[in-house]
């Protein structure tokens, strides 16, 4: 009788997990964005895909492009203008509304865009994008796969104004006495 029954919760939880991962998005950005739309379609990152960002994006540009080097094996040119295959970061003031973190990353057949009212809110969209990316993007060494990312658009914003905090109550236990 509890074989029976243990027999009986083991099948109806693994029916419960098997139905949690089929029904997990492939696109996960964890946290969640505030917005995202999927649409068919993969954008192919290559040698020949340039950064475009003006100078005072320069930093994200270099952050996002030695950040993508070594597990894809491009080295990135960052410039002003260019056509063709791009990734382009640009500040745009009609996004204050999204605060200071909030961004909008749209990636199309074109290319991929991320804009947002401050650096600090390219900053989350360049690390939105990495996310996009298969996994191993986050190898140290050149990973033999195709550097995909699918046509999404998605606006974000901080759902709260504090990051985390974690207090480790143990440290701080105090008995009844």
């Amino acid at each position: 009788m509890k074989i029976t029954r243990y027999s009986c919760i083991a099948t109806i939880a693994l029916a419960i997990s098997t139905l949690m991962v089929n029904a997990a998005p492939s696109h996960l950005i964890i946290p969640e964005p505030y917005e995202i739309k999927v649409t068919d379609g993969q954008f192919a990152l290559s040698q020949n895909t340039v950064i475009i960002a003006p100078g005072t994006l320069k930093n994200e540009a270099v952050q996002l492009r030695d950040t993508l080097a070594p597990a894809t094996g491009f080295k990135l040119a960052i410039q002003d203008k260019a056509s063709g295959s791009q990734i382009s970061l640009a500040l745009d003031p009609s996004l204050k509304d999204l605060g200071k973190e909030g961004y909008t990353l749209r990636v199309t057949k074109a290319g991929i865009s991320i804009k947002a009212s401050t650096s600090t809110g390219v900053f989350y969209g360049t690390q939105s994008l990495i996310k996009l990316l298969p996994p191993e993007i986050t190898s140290s060494n050149k990973a033999n796969v195709t550097w995909s990312i699918p046509f999404v658009s998605i606006e974000d914003q901080p759902r709260f104004t504090w990051r985390g905090f974690m207090l480790d109550e143990a440290r701080w236990f105090k008995g009844v006495m």
